[in-house]
């Protein structure tokens, strides 16, 4: 019997990961072929994919993020889809346009991976809060100028924590530091995929506008990880938090009665970083017929509802994506439309590892900036990202 390892992304166990397993039984039945579901947490799964890579033990087929693609075409990991499949999957008017777009690198013709789930970053805030501050919803989060004065409000009514985020080393700071960058008219990478533009004046002051936000976030807030950020808003002691459209899902069970009767949800002040994570058979699978086979069956309906169901993260599929089930779930309009207006990191060269770096940079930034909260951020930051591009320019360009 054909033996395939499916290996998706989440926490380091995942506690849905056997109803994953009960459903790819059904394509085990079909294919006479034995499916082995194992998960990697988000914090760690590029390092391992990685290393696992270089040893030819990566599993068949792999949920991965849609940043990682271009990097890991260049480490000769991934195999290239068949023809007959890229056909049979419609072309770029079956999937949402970014996570299409996010397949593929310039310049080549192959096709070398599959959208599967989708999310944008949203803001979460506590309606009641805002009332309080007298704070009007519906222009409170425009622009981020608007939300620095939202927050002054929240902070001068009363509220001990107006803001909370993550402050320790989180893959979560980067996603939400391209709003402010992106709103600032900055971004990271050129379009040659030889430049990084993230420590150029515009990027800085998006990013200087980002990190100022600490003031906002009550006593001690150094070294908060990203599950004690998120703790802080949901169990009702914080007014404003930024993750992902999928959150809710998960956190609707056990959050506060108080915040759930009081939640409300906002675009963020600037384009919205989308992420979600595509499916790849890896070079190193030894039937790979079998490995594509099965990425069909997991971008079936059945497999993708199943998705949503238990995080919250939207298929890919425009068909689905339109579906009564996704839209009409709550909040659905607005996920949506985060999604839809939602802009992605560039598939270049390099790009994961470029993201990988920055998220390191950033929780060290965080540190310095808590640390001396009447320093200049923006000198902060321009000095670990100065010296962090022209060694990261020095490694494309060699």
């Amino acid at each position: 019997m054909i033996e395939l390892e499916l290996s998706l992304l989440g926490t380091a166990d995942i506690p849905w990961l056997p109803e994953i397993q009960k459903l790819v039984q059904k394509f085990s039945v079909q294919s006479h072929a034995s499916v082995t579901v194992t998960s990697r947490d988000w914090e760690t799964a590029w390092v391992e994919m990685v290393r696992s890579s270089l040893y030819g033990k990566s599993p068949a087929v792999s949920e991965i993020g849609t940043t990682w693609v271009a990097d890991l075409i260049g480490m000769n990991t991934l195999s290239p889809l068949p023809a007959s499949l890229v056909r049979e999957l419609g072309g770029a008017d079956t999937f949402l346009p970014q996570n299409w777009e996010s397949c593929f690198v310039a310049g080549d013709p192959n096709m070398w991976a599959v959208p599967w789930v989708s999310g944008a970053r949203v803001l979460y805030y506590r309606r009641d809060l805002l009332r309080k501050a007298r704070v009007d919803p519906d222009t409170a989060f425009s622009t981020p100028g608007a939300m620095l004065e939202t927050l002054a409000q929240l902070q001068q009514a009363g509220v001990a924590i107006p803001w909370v985020t993550p402050t320790a080393i989180s893959v979560n700071t980067i996603h939400q530091v391209t709003t402010w960058v992106w709103a600032a008219g900055g971004d990271f990478i050129a379009d040659n995929g030889r430049h990084l533009l993230f420590a150029d004046d515009n990027a800085i002051e998006g990013m200087a506008n980002y990190f100022s936000l600490g003031r906002f976030m009550g006593p001690n807030p150094e070294d908060r990880s990203f599950n004690a950020a998120s703790n802080l808003f949901w169990r009702g002691n914080a007014a404003v938090t930024m993750d992902g459209t999928w959150v809710y899902q998960g956190q609707k069970a056990s959050a506060s009665p108080q915040v759930l009767e009081n939640l409300g949800v906002a675009l963020v002040p600037g384009p919205s970083f989308l992420g979600g994570s595509n499916l790849v058979v890896w070079s190193s699978a030894l039937n790979k017929l079998a490995a594509v086979e099965l990425l069909k069956f997991m971008i079936e309906p059945e497999a993708l509802m199943t998705m949503l169901h238990f995080t919250g993260l939207v298929p890919a599929r425009r068909d689905l994506f339109h579906s009564p089930e996704v839209v009409g779930r709550e909040f659905g309009v607005l996920f949506n439309q985060a999604v839809e207006i939602g802009r992605s990191w560039p598939t270049r060269p390099f790009s994961g590892m470029i993201e990988d770096k920055l998220h390191y940079a950033f929780g060290r930034i965080w540190g310095d900036v808590l640390a001396s909260p009447k320093r200049d951020p923006r000198e902060i930051i321009s000095s670990y990202l100065v010296p962090l591009k022209i060694r990261l320019e020095m490694a494309i360009n060699s």
